[in-house]
């Protein structure tokens, strides 16, 4: 019985291994991508506290 039900699940894991390989490489693109996002946003994000501060700087700086 458990051989009979072993079968199946191997068939199934190579099937879903199949599907994971062919959705592997489109994942990796948009996986890559949200990395340069975060880091654009993050620089964005620091400059713009450098130019807050710049900006308060040269108003009570002076």
């Amino acid at each position: 019985m458990s051989r009979r039900k072993k079968r199946p699940d191997r068939q199934a894991i190579e099937g879903e291994a199949q599907v994971a390989s062919s959705t592997e490489l489109p994942e990796r693109w948009p996986s890559s991508k949200p990395r340069l996002w975060m880091l654009a946003l993050s620089a964005a994000c620091v400059l713009a506290w450098l130019a807050v501060l710049a900006y308060i700087g040269l108003l009570y700086g002076n």
